[in-house]
């Protein structure tokens, strides 16, 4: 009977999002990014495949808006969220006068709020109009995560190629030192290749890789000591 590696370092717990940092192109960075957003009007999206890196890129940039002064509010839809009533809750209320919202947003520029949105594909295009809407009468930048264009400025593409597969499994095998190296570079190439560029479910592969070698691996530890006995 299978018993399975004590620790494997490719459990889901060692590369949730925001448990690694996300990995900038060269002279790209949070602060760069976030520059992007409020020159596009603190509205814009970052577009990407699954499993590319867009829900770790927005909590990167969390930080980043709250040193700015920004009120940040995180929102994530899951699948089959089309009308998220505690999402369109605000939406749904009468609008204060135009001028009063203005008048706020002149007098208190540093405090300023941005929603944060991750899964902006998930909502009905009435309630994603709805939203849009509803966010800039309010003074309330917008920046979404989504797997297509939504009709927002495309801030930033995530795609995730070899060079940064590699990264981010030695980051999370580095972390454990004390553990045998069973995955080589090629097998996380073969991972990424295999699930169409998705890193998130590349992972979830070589935890499983990890396991049939850690089994092997520790049969022939086992042999070893029965042998030298």
């Amino acid at each position: 009977m299978k018993r399975g590696a004590p620790l494997n370092p490719f459990s889901a717990r060692f590369h949730r999002p925001g448990a690694l940092p996300y990995r900038f192109r060269e002279g790209e960075s949070a602060k760069t990014l976030w520059r992007r957003f409020l020159d596009a009007g603190r509205r814009g999206a970052i577009v990407g495949p699954h499993g590319t890196g867009k829900t770790t890129l927005l909590r990167s940039l969390e930080p980043v808006a709250r040193s700015a002064g920004e009120a940040v509010h995180v929102v994530t839809l899951h699948d089959g969220q089309r009308w998220p009533p505690e999402l369109l809750e605000g939406v749904r209320a009468p609008c204060p006068p135009l001028a009063a919202v203005l008048g706020a947003r002149a007098s208190s520029p540093t405090h300023r709020r941005t929603l944060f949105l991750d899964g902006a594909e998930q909502l009905a295009p009435a309630a994603w109009l709805a939203l849009r809407l509803w966010t800039r009468v309010r003074g309330i930048g917008l920046l979404v995560a989504t797997h297509r264009p939504l009709g927002l400025q495309t801030l930033h593409t995530t795609l995730v190629d070899a060079e940064t597969a590699l990264w981010v499994a030695k980051s999370i095998v580095e972390r454990h030192p004390s553990l045998p190296l069973l995955v080589r570079a090629e097998c996380v190439e073969a991972a990424l290749a295999r699930k169409n560029g998705n890193l998130r479910e590349a992972l979830f592969h070589l935890y499983d890789v990890y396991e049939d070698r850690w089994n092997i691996h520790a049969g022939c530890d086992s042999n070893r000591a029965h042998t030298s006995t």
